[in-house]
């Protein structure tokens, strides 16, 4: 490889680097800024408040975005396409410098381009789960309020001060919302869009209800939390007895990978026949092919055991 594929690699992931620290710094400085502010007449929308597109593009678009913006990073849409480009360069640049092949050079490139989508998503699962937790204390604390002589507005507002992220804040932008003369039911439709859980769109479906038909909030609210806390304790126990079994299945998953990349930098001799025969190509690929599958199917698997 010539120093001017190498000069021109560093270069890449430098201004990759560069760029995406400086958009990162951009979109937390904003986010600080906006979450400052006790009351905002205009919000910036944001992904949740759009519908969802029906093109294969806008989906994709659609769905990236809607990533980001429910892993609660505060990131802008280019911030994180920048990482991404960043990280492919890094990755793919560092086996381009070690092995000098360049399909090796491309997975490679293509790994560090899907490791920023792969920290996304679990922070995005961490974050869902943290809000799983703290709905159950939220419509205790509703329930309370309303039980003292509360409102549903004034309900919604304390229960906003008194809980803390990530679903503090999201209670506090319904109650100035509906502050603003925002409707509860349009409050409500927007909390449900912008945390995509149950047990939330059951909060604000009981929440916009209550508002056009009446009824004894605080009993509903009181009930509710008992059943949401039932849930989350079953889940708890779900996840409790199938954690040896889940271990081990993402251990079997990347046990595949790790052991072809171990090769194929230190027993390259061993791959040989894989790399070099035509039978040895298709058996790779078909291996690539059912790995992908089997990792698919025991996501989606993990995803309703989560459930």
């Amino acid at each position: 490889m010539t120093s001017l594929m190498i000069m021109s690699i560093v270069f890449v992931a430098l201004l990759s680097l560069f760029l995406a620290i400086g958009m990162v710094l951009r979109d937390v400085k904003l986010a600080d800024t906006v979450g400052a502010v006790p009351i905002s007449i205009k919000r910036t929308l944001t992904v949740a408040d759009q519908d969802a597109p029906r093109s294969l593009v806008q989906q994709i678009n659609f769905g990236f975005d809607l990533l980001i913006h429910e892993s609660g990073t505060g990131l802008g849409s280019l911030s994180a396409f920048l990482l991404m480009v960043m990280s492919a360069t890094l990755v793919g640049g560092i086996v381009l410098l070690l092995d000098d092949e360049a399909v090796p050079s491309l997975l490679a490139a293509l790994f560090g381009l899907l490791l920023p989508l792969v920290l996304l998503a679990f922070m995005r699962r961490r974050r869902l789960r943290q809000i799983e937790e703290q709905v159950p204390e939220v419509l205790s604390l509703m329930s309370r309020a309303v039980h003292a002589g509360e409102t549903m507005e004034q309900a919604v507002a304390l229960a906003g001060e008194e809980t803390s992220a990530p679903l503090g804040p999201e209670l506090r932008t319904c109650a100035k919302q509906i502050s603003l003369g925002v409707s509860v039911s349009k409050a409500m439709e927007s909390l449900g869009r912008r945390v995509r859980i149950s047990d939330v769109s059951l909060l604000s479906n009981i929440l916009a209800v209550h508002r056009q038909s009446g009824g004894n909030l605080a009993s509903t609210l009181e009930h509710l939390s008992g059943v949401v806390r039932d849930r989350a304790s079953h889940r708890r126990q779900l996840r409790s007895a199938t954690a040896a079994g889940r271990l081990s299945a993402q251990f079997i998953g990347i046990t595949g990978p790790l052991l072809f990349v171990f090769l194929y930098f230190f027993k390259r001799d061993h791959l040989t026949p894989l790399l070099e025969l035509p039978l040895g190509n298709a058996l790779l690929i078909g291996a690539a092919v059912l790995e992908m599958v089997g990792l698919l199917w025991l996501m989606q698997m993990l995803r309703r055991q989560n459930q």
